[in-house]
């Protein structure tokens, strides 16, 4: 059945799962297919770390259910949620934070103190060895350790190995070295992706020209949202520059005016007076980017464009 109804078959080339489960995603919602009940969940941002809202919280790993809600088990009840993190990176830190802070783990929580306590793994909150209170401010600086993880929680642990060794602690001491050799590189890439995944929320759109055709890549609230092959009526620059302003006008084809930014790979001499009628008729300011201006994210999403305006122009040609 399926077969039967499908008027034609399209093929996107993308760089990653999670750009083609973000694409999915999109089209899923724009076009409401009858074969397509749910929406997928990202490969790269599922892993989560709660903070579970008893007396003494705990920290304890979760993850993205389908229903957008965050699980973790024998945690009923998260106050707080951090990530989402790579899978490896959320253990690391949610082993680095717990042991640093000394936060208890065990569940439910028992009458006496465990070996936990005797490791200096655990602060002991069962026998009343810290108040209410004081653990309250080991759960916050938890919370701050985990909203951005970066060179505090190295610190941290950093001056943890150092009072181990000054103890002669050694066992200890080398358990936390090898804590902060695996999570600095975690770290670093955590902080390269959030960076990148911040500059791929701006509305953009990504424009490849090639032998008169052009292929749009639409980034929307940072989801890569549709692709579209066109021709590019015209020639030389006049033709871009009429495409463009045919394309970003208001009218019930696209419905829509142009993005804050168009990255192109072919440059407009007169980009400004460009962006300024586009501006006009979007309403705010849109500014024309060539690649050599481009952001990283931009430059990747122009990248994509290109691969599929290629892939369409050889398959058009009879090209394998």
């Amino acid at each position: 059945r399926l077969v039967a109804l499908a008027r034609s078959i399209e093929v996107f080339i993308l760089p990653s799962n999670e750009d083609c489960a973000t694409l999915a995603n999109s089209l899923i919602e724009r076009y409401h297919p009858l074969f397509n009940l749910a929406t997928y969940l990202e490969p790269s941002g599922t892993s989560y770390i709660t903070l579970t809202a008893e007396p003494y919280p705990r920290l304890v790993a979760g993850r993205l259910a389908e229903d957008g809600k965050i699980e973790a088990r024998a945690a009923p009840q998260p106050r707080e949620c951090f990530g989402p993190f790579p899978s490896a990176t959320r253990d690391l830190l949610l082993k680095a934070v717990t042991e640093n802070l000394r936060l208890r783990t065990c569940h439910p929580m028992p009458r006496r103190a465990c070996i936990s306590y005797q490791r200096k793994l655990c602060c002991a909150p069962c026998e009343g060895r810290v108040s209410m209170e004081e653990y309250a401010v080991r759960a916050t600086q938890a919370g701050r350790f985990l909203t951005t993880p970066g060179p505090e929680l190295i610190e941290a642990l950093a001056a943890q190995m150092q009072s181990a060794a000054g103890a002669l602690a050694f066992e200890r001491a080398g358990r936390i070295h090898n804590q902060i050799e695996d999570l600095r590189p975690a770290i670093a890439k955590l902080a390269e992706t959030r960076s990148r995944r911040r500059e791929r929320e701006r509305d953009r759109d990504a424009i490849y020209l090639a032998n008169g055709k052009a292929l749009i890549v639409e980034v929307r609230r940072g989801a890569l949202r549709d692709m579209i092959f066109q021709d590019v009526p015209g020639e030389g620059e006049a033709g871009v520059v009429g495409f463009l302003l045919e394309r970003y006008k208001r009218d019930e084809r696209y419905g829509q005016e142009a993005p804050p930014e168009l990255v192109m790979n072919v440059p407009v001499s007169d980009s400004g007076g460009l962006a300024a009628r586009l501006s006009t008729g979007s309403g705010h300011p849109v500014s024309i980017i060539v690649p050599s201006d481009a952001s990283a994210a931009a430059g990747d999403l122009l990248e994509i464009a290109r691969a599929n305006l290629e892939y369409r122009l050889g398959r058009s040609e009879g090209v394998p």
